[in-house]
């Protein structure tokens, strides 16, 4: 729970804003109140798939304030916990305080108009969609280490980690983003391999793949283009092979959605 403002003067009481750490990577908001006799209820806002299509799975409430009889509620989302490089998203929603009644329903009013500017991002086509895969929810046929960070291959050798099988529904061109560090030095020793592959009724096609390389311990970001144009109802994973000893660690992948 975060701070809150008093409601406009015809509506008594008090009214905030917060989020649910459902993980560690997904925060959900919610809006609270304080009635004139100290009773505290809270609203969880269900509609935010908006954001969710969009790639932007933890939205925490910053702000809230009352001007000129409109209340105003600061959103910051991302795509995943604050620690990597990704899109963050700032949003001020305005919430008309004169469609807000003095009722027993005061909060679940202001909810559904909070949902309503929450729901608006969907219809934003400048905003590309994105899909953030974390890498220690991935499947694994090795002992893998797996940190808060990330998962690292210790000295198991071959496919080290795969999923998370996403079914294919729009035809569109990605960008993969993939952050991970290797202990071995710069070199064109090749340590690793991640790939981008979908699967249809037994057949595997591989879409795009990236050889991976020494790092000297530090974080490396690459990029790998790939199309699911043609590709509906397939099943896309990404898989990690590393070599034996490749001291190979996986922070982030996400799948960025290119707008024409």
């Amino acid at each position: 729970m975060r701070w809150g403002v008093p409601t406009p003067e015809r509506i008594p009481g008090v009214i905030g804003a917060g989020h649910l750490t459902t993980s560690r990577h997904e925060h959900r908001p919610f809006i609270w109140g304080i009635s004139e006799s100290n009773r505290l209820r809270v609203v969880i806002p269900t509609k935010v798939s908006g954001f969710r299509e969009k790639g932007f799975n933890i939205i925490d409430p910053t702000s809230l304030f009352l001007w000129k009889e409109n209340l105003y509620l600061g959103i910051c989302a991302t795509e995943r916990e604050w620690f990597f490089a990704q899109r963050f998203w700032n949003l001020l929603i305005q919430i008309p305080a004169a469609s807000i009644t003095q009722s027993s329903s005061t909060l679940e009013q202001a909810a559904e108009l909070m949902e309503h500017g929450l729901s608006c991002i969907e219809a934003r086509s400048d905003i590309p969609a994105s899909i953030t895969i974390i890498p220690d929810q991935l499947h694994s046929d090795y002992p893998l280490s797996r940190t808060t960070d990330g998962i690292g291959s210790s000295d198991a050798e071959g496919c080290l980690a795969y999923g998370p099988y996403l079914t294919i529904k729009h035809e569109c061109d990605y960008v993969a983003i993939v952050v991970y560090s290797c202990g071995h030095p710069h070199g064109t020793e090749e340590l690793g391999v991640f790939d981008i592959s979908i699967s249809l009724e037994g057949t595997v096609e591989t879409l795009a793949e990236f050889r991976l390389h020494g790092t000297n311990g530090k974080l490396s970001e690459f990029e790998v283009a790939f199309s699911t144009i043609g590709k509906i109802g397939y099943s896309l994973e990404t898989r990690i092979f590393a070599s034996k000893q490749s001291n190979l660690e996986i922070f982030d992948i996400r799948l960025v959605e290119v707008c024409r």
